[in-house]
């Protein structure tokens, strides 16, 4: 691309990649489309495409959680969403009525990529690493390992929408060096969730299976929630700290929930829930309740 591009025609892609093996540099330049019902910035149509280095930009605001559409559909789409090895890197992309990049699920990479105001997802690629995902209706960023497998990283995703709203969104799939903030939805839903911040309003700050070396915040719903969590923090105003199966080295705080750690097995944990329970568990070992009460079947190296 050799010049900024404006697009005003209803419907009208700014550009169509027909064909495979195919590099699309926007040399910096951008792609515009401010008012009206825009196609997309960028449609992908064929097999193993990158597309780098611009900036695609609609007209769609927002205020709170209610977003005015105008100008493009979706920054980037890939379609259909099988389409193999699509990679858009060092794009940014803002104001779109739908998603930011619509990358599929066939082994699909986002990198270094920005949106900031999407009317639905921000970012949704099989694999995303060192990208930002602000002011997003349902999901910031979401990621599918379906069906060769996907990762997100050192990523930052938010949700405001009042909906169902994720700030990261993989439920098959790791999540790893990575902040997520929602409104009504969790901060950060995946698989697994190692070295990540989350925080959400309404819901889990993380929900996950497996949870290591991260901090979960909420102020009414839990701060973690998991079956395995280790070397974590959880904190919550109106409900559980930490609730999981198994949950070692970590620390929960609730201010006038039901009980700041609630878990089968906990070890080596510290909690606290002044006025209440601090930790309720079937088997506690080696825990400390800072304030409040434990309640435990079986209690072993504790006061």
């Amino acid at each position: 691309m050799l010049a900024n591009k404006t697009i005003t025609a209803t419907g009208a892609a700014g550009i169509v990649v027909a064909a495979s093996h195919v590099t699309v540099d926007l040399n910096g330049f951008t792609l515009a489309h401010l008012t009206g019902s825009g196609g997309n910035g960028i449609t992908i149509q064929g097999s193993n495409v990158t597309i780098m280095n611009g900036i695609i930009r609609g007209g769609t605001t927002v205020v709170g959680s209610t977003f005015t559409p105008n100008g493009w559909l979706n920054g980037v789409e890939a379609n259909p969403l099988t389409l193999q090895n699509i990679v858009v890197k060092s794009v940014s992309v803002s104001g779109t009525r739908g998603d930011g990049l619509h990358l599929g699920y066939g082994g699909s990479r986002a990198e270094s990529c920005s949106v900031n105001v999407a009317a639905d997802i921000g970012i949704y690629a099989s694999n995303v690493a060192m990208c930002t995902a602000r002011n997003c209706n349902t999901y910031g960023i979401s990621s599918s390992s379906y069906p060769d497998g996907g990762s997100i990283s050192d990523c930052f995703g938010e949700s405001v929408g009042s909906g169902t709203s994720v700030g990261i969104w993989a439920t098959d799939s790791p999540v790893s060096n990575s902040t997520g903030i929602a409104v009504s939805g969790s901060g950060i839903t995946a698989e697994t969730v190692t070295n990540c911040h989350a925080k959400s309003q309404t819901s889990a700050g993380i929900s996950a299976q497996t949870v290591t070396n991260s901090v979960g915040r909420s102020t009414s719903g839990d701060g973690i929630s998991a079956t395995t969590v280790t070397d974590s923090l959880g904190t919550s105003v109106s409900a559980i700290g930490i609730i999981g199966e198994v949950v070692t080295n970590s620390r929960a705080t609730s201010s006038s929930g039901s009980t700041a750690l609630a878990a089968t097995v906990a070890t080596n944990c510290v909690a606290s829930r002044s006025g209440g329970v601090a930790i309720s568990a079937s088997t506690a070992n080696g825990c400390v309740a800072l304030s409040g009460t434990v309640t435990a079947t079986n209690k072993y190296n504790m006061p």
